[in-house]
């Protein structure tokens, strides 16, 4: 985590949020009603955007009069706790979305707040075509490279395997890696409905799934299996050029000797090659008794400003436009602008029983010789009563 003062921090968002013309307006007619009835918020937040979330709440109070409660919790324990107690705002992985907003624990948001923001970032938070969430960091899957080697970014598979490259994998299974490829052949994990919200019906059976594990069978020399610890010794070493890992990897990979270039996935089939990615938010609960004051508050978080001082404090990879054209790293300006591409792990239910058959037969296929077409085919009919 990055340290940013407190009082740059308040600079920044106080020339921000309070300089929005429409952002005024609002605040203006709540800090009037504000003035007659204070209120007070509650707001669950992680360790990584507490002190963001206090420089927000601040200037919340300056501009609304009313008081932001920030609390921070750990990550993993929000979604359990909001069975016992109910904030009125917190912090969340899109995953949940589905699930909360068919309980009706979750307000819906003006779209409009996420208009700025990355397409993947804004769909992560959308079910039956409404905005739930207010999006403000994303992981995804990229082509580290050393910057020695590889230079600009790579036109095809073909050129990285000419330099010695192949595509890690980690033992046993691995499908989110895996996705990357099979992804440029248009073949998703899940079916799709009307507005475009995932199904429980397998996506696997598209016509193109065939093209896929013909590929796959046919580039099996392409994949190697080695654990992450061997995988980043491999591209340190110099006996890899490139490894196809999230932003969690600059940590090892960033020494005196080794300078990140992060591209995207050059395609294998007809369509761009597509990582999976996971976003990270802020939800309004259904059960606030001040909505329209929590969904200010919301507001705030999706200013530019603010999504800049995330970025700032977190190192995280950002997710509204401008913010990303302003990165200074330019590893994670890589991560942002691949994620753009990117797909939002689907949050649905079914995916819990998707992921182990589908790693399963694609090791397989890749690493055990197995008919790419009999073991697809098998795959699809144990999913398919999986999910009746």
């Amino acid at each position: 985590m990055r340290s940013v003062s407190l009082a740059l921090a308040s600079v920044l968002l106080l020339s921000g949020c309070s300089s929005s013309e429409s952002q005024s307006s609002t605040s203006a007619d709540a800090s009037d009603s504000g003035a007659n009835s204070p209120v007070a918020l509650e707001m669950w937040v992680d360790q990584e955007l507490t002190e963001v979330a206090n420089v927000v709440a601040e200037q919340f109070l300056v501009d609304t009069g009313n008081r932001v409660i920030v609390v921070e919790k750990r990550f993993s324990d929000i979604r359990s706790e909001l069975q016992v107690s109910v904030p009125d705002l917190f912090v969340g992985s899109h995953e949940w979305t589905d699930e909360l907003a068919q309980a009706g624990q979750v307000a819906k948001l003006d779209s409009g707040l996420n208009s700025d923001m990355t397409q993947a970032a804004s769909l992560g938070f959308q079910y039956r075509g409404e905005s739930y969430g207010i999006p403000y960091a994303i992981e995804s899957l990229a082509l580290i490279c050393d910057e020695n080697r590889v230079p600009t970014q790579p036109a095809s598979l073909t050129d990285l395997n000419d330099i010695g490259y192949k595509i890690a994998l980690s033992p046993g299974s691995d499908p989110y890696t895996l996705f990357t490829l099979q992804s440029s052949f248009d073949v998703m994990p899940l079916a799709t409905d009307e507005f475009g919200d995932w199904t429980p019906e397998t996506g696997f059976n598209n016509p193109n799934s065939k093209l896929f594990t013909d590929w796959l069978g046919s580039e099996r020399e392409a994949f190697t299996e080695l654990d992450y610890g061997s995988a980043i010794e491999a591209v340190l070493s110099g006996n890899q050029p490139c490894l196809l890992s999230g932003p969690w990897a600059l940590g090892s990979l960033q020494t005196d000797t080794f300078t990140p270039k992060v591209f995207e996935f050059p395609a294998v089939g007809e369509f761009p090659a597509r990582s999976l990615s996971t976003v990270k938010g802020l939800f309004v609960s259904s059960g606030s008794q001040n909505p329209e004051q929590a969904k200010l508050l919301a507001s705030y978080f999706a200013d530019s400003s603010t999504q800049q001082l995330i970025q700032l404090q977190t190192g995280r990879v950002p997710v509204e436009n401008s913010v990303i054209e302003s990165v200074e790293d330019s590893a994670i300006e890589g991560f942002a602008k691949a994620a753009k591409n990117s797909i939002p792990i689907p949050a649905s239910s079914m995916m819990q029983q998707v992921w182990a058959p589908w790693g399963l037969t694609l090791r397989s296929i890749l690493f055990e010789g197995a008919d790419p077409t009999e073991s697809w085919s098998s795959m699809i009919s144990k999913l398919a009563e999986a999910s009746q």
